[in-house]
């Protein structure tokens, strides 16, 4: 899933289209890294091609997107087994230099083989999200600009980048290994919810889905906990394994709490396959939205950057916000935004803005809401927006 070419479309300047599989788990996105979860990802994409979707679609694509693998990899020996050679790049793949092997694993490492970071140096100038090597082997060219037209040719940039100094049969093992991921490694195609989601549905129905067909009688590897002053605690409830799939089943989430879920590795597969480290995600679920901001909204942006857009909002069961923007003052260039209510505070999604440095990603904002009537509707809200470079004071006030 993708077309090996190099565009500036998004937030990411001149980047080669990375193939889109395997991204459960991989977060942040884009190139830069900028994005920090699959939902923004799917936003962002939408705005490009011009479609609009409401929220529940977002989610819907989403999911999607996530659930896309890899095809069997026909490197490999049946039943996706890596070849003795193989085997071998794989042990010096994740040893160090120091030790005579490659030291890949300072950056590619863990179930997903990436370490989700942002790092300098592997292209000049640039600090680049690190990515997963999973079904690497027909994701061509590589490299944020695609400047490795060959796996070969992006191996040996690595064994240079980490400073390894390989024989020509040691070198041949580790891009034999590479080429054949993932082999026997078993990992998440997809979560519900996603990790990081905020003001996640108490009722949601909690649901994991691997590459593979999980072997029986493995509930004792998944952990669901609940954070408390000390740290976590056990959720009551039982872990169902039914083919790719381990399912929750337990009582509504508690309100205003942040959650995680844990799972050992060594999960395995029938055929061989099995988790080669531990897996955490996270989510929190809010307090009951207290105020209504549904309505048709001026939002005055104050500071070096400012302007005043127009937008209408919809506040929808659970305290989700979807909204439509009517007039962007020449700052923010979308059509929707997308957040929540929780308790009396209005969070928005990250989305795009105009400013004297080009285009800048506002990574939280925070209205606080006033319902100065009683009426349980918001009147008027002040608060905040963040991004990289400042951050702006907003003031909401109904625009009928």
């Amino acid at each position: 899933l993708t077309d090996g070419l190099v565009w500036n479309l998004l937030l990411d300047g001149d980047v080669n289209t990375l193939a889109f599989r395997n991204v459960a788990g991989t977060d942040p996105f884009l190139w830069g890294g900028i994005l920090p979860t699959l939902f923004d990802f799917s936003r962002e994409v939408l705005r490009l091609v011009g479609a609009e979707a409401s929220g529940s679609d977002m989610e819907l694509l989403t999911e999607y997107m996530q659930s896309v693998t890899a095809p069997p990899n026909p490197y490999t020996l049946p039943g996706g087994r890596f070849t003795p050679e193989a085997l071998r790049g794989k042990a010096l793949f994740e040893s160090g230099v120091g030790q005579g092997g490659a030291g890949c694993t300072a950056c590619h490492s863990g179930p997903l083989l990436t370490n989700r970071a942002v790092v300098a140096g592997k292209t000049a100038g640039m600090r680049t999200d690190v990515p997963s090597l999973i079904g690497v082997y027909d994701t061509g060219p590589w490299g944020r600009l695609g400047q490795w037209t060959t796996l070969d040719e992006m191996v040996d940039f690595a064994l240079g980048f980490t400073g390894a100094e390989l024989a020509p049969a040691d070198r041949d093992a580790v891009l034999a290994y590479v080429r054949q991921l993932p082999g026997d490694l078993l990992y998440l195609t997809s979560a519900r919810p996603l990790s990081g989601s905020r003001n996640v549905f108490h009722q949601i129905d909690i649901e994991l889905a691997f590459s593979a067909p999980l072997s029986s009688g493995q509930a004792d590897h998944f952990h669901f906990e609940r954070a408390i002053d000390a740290g976590f605690a056990p959720m009551p409830g039982n872990w169902r394994l039914s083919g790719r799939y381990a399912r929750y089943e337990g009582q509504p989430l508690p309100l205003d709490s942040q959650f995680r879920i844990r799972i050992d590795a060594g999960l395995a597969a029938p055929l061989g396959a099995s988790l080669q480290g531990p897996l955490e995600l996270t989510f929190s679920t809010g307090p009951i939205a207290e105020i209504d901001c549904t309505g048709h909204w001026y939002l005055d942006v104050l500071g070096p950057v400012a302007g005043t857009a127009e937008l209408a909002l919809l506040q929808t069961s659970g305290g989700h916000v979807a909204g439509a923007l009517l007039d962007g003052a020449g700052l923010i260039d979308l059509d929707h935004l997308e957040g929540f209510v929780s308790g009396t505070t209005l969070f928005i999604d990250p989305f795009p803005v105009i400013s004297p440095f080009g285009e800048v990603m506002v990574e939280h904002t925070e209205i606080d809401l006033y319902d100065d009537d009683g009426d349980g509707i918001a009147d008027r809200g002040d608060g905040y927006l963040h991004t990289p470079f400042i951050d702006l004071d907003v003031v909401a006030r109904p625009a009928d």
